[in-house]
């Protein structure tokens, strides 16, 4: 995964000194989803393409986030977990900020007692929307772009010069839409727009 220097340190940082929980900042198309399934992957040990099925990572994704959704992220973390490590589960909530305020005071009381061995993910565009208690329980780690250099370098293995230019003037640097650019990824919404925009 590429990202800007700033945003792999911080990364590295969280990583190797979990709070318990971190939200992820950063524009549409940023790569916060990414980024969130691997802060996920790395505390667990296991890989990204497990997380959809792993039992115990509760990922609440491409939907606004509901009471019954937190209702579900509480049983989860009312389980005894087996095991050592000092992560043993995760819950991931992205795009948080679509979140209604009675949906925000029930998730605030997850993020006030969490057990020790689990981690909560929130990723939002804006932080605007969120409560402020929620984001005064949370370490903030915002994604930024890269530099056009590191991703010609990264991505000139599988795609043409031409094509790397042109995804990174659309995505303006920012991996998560410069990636679904180059892949043809129609599902990601800014593709769709740049699609019809076209």
């Amino acid at each position: 995964m590429l990202l800007h220097s700033a945003t792999q340190k911080a990364l590295n940082d969280f990583i190797a000194q979990p709070s318990h929980a971190l939200l992820i900042t950063g524009p549409e198309g940023s790569g916060k989803g990414s980024v969130a399934q691997f802060v996920a992957s790395e505390l667990l040990g296991t890989d990204v393409s497990k997380l959809d099925a792993h039992p115990r990572v509760l990922w609440l994704h491409d939907q606004a986030i509901s009471i019954e959704d937190i209702r579900a992220a509480q049983k989860l973390m009312q389980l005894k977990v087996p095991g050592s490590k000092a992560i043993r589960r995760a819950v991931i909530a992205e795009q948080a900020q679509t979140m209604s305020n009675e949906a925000q005071n029930a998730f605030l009381k997850l993020l006030e007692e969490p057990p020790a061995d689990t981690v909560i993910i929130l990723t939002a565009s804006s932080t605007e929307h969120l409560l402020p208690t929620i984001r005064s329980r949370v370490q903030q780690l915002h994604v930024r772009p890269v530099d056009k250099a590191s991703t010609t370098q990264y991505f000139e293995k599988d795609y043409q010069p031409g094509e790397i230019d042109k995804a990174y003037y659309l995505s303006e640097g920012y991996m998560g839409l410069m990636q679904a650019i180059l892949s043809g990824d129609a599902s990601h919404p800014l593709v769709e727009q740049i699609q019809r925009a076209k």
